[in-house]
């Protein structure tokens, strides 16, 4: 199933979703001074359907501390098949997986909104 992965999640009402994202020093521009204490600087950005499926399939849990090699690659493919393609077919296995994994690490309202989209049949045809 083609399934268009670059959507923005939004909230219960309507509004989109953000989170915010670290950087280093030496690899983002500010005109702000970072406190020595906080060597980072941060970034609001969108959370979109494809980061929300890249980042818990690459995730790891107490869970998956027996997992073999086997299966952490097959993660670890189809991550960055999602992360290359702003639209990427999705076998229904694949699609479980990702399905699996979101809803074993991320919050009830990411689960509502990205099973939505992952459900949602193709209609562009």
């Amino acid at each position: 199933m083609q399934i268009k992965v670059d959507v923005q999640l939004t909230k219960l009402d309507g509004t989109p979703m953000t989170t915010v994202e670290n950087y280093d020093n030496e690899n983002f521009v500010s005109t702000e001074e970072t406190p020595k204490e906080n060597p980072y600087y941060q970034k609001k950005v969108s959370v979109t359907l494809q980061s929300v499926c890249v980042n818990t399939l690459l995730a790891t849990t107490q869970k998956d501390a027996n997992i073999s090699g086997t299966e952490k690659l097959k993660r670890f493919n189809l991550a960055s098949k999602i992360q290359a393609n702003d639209s990427v077919d999705l076998t229904a296995e694949e699609i479980t997986l990702v399905k699996k994994r979101i809803g074993e690490i991320s919050v009830p309202l990411v689960i509502g909104k990205a099973y939505e989209l992952l459900e949602q049949k193709n209609t562009e045809d």
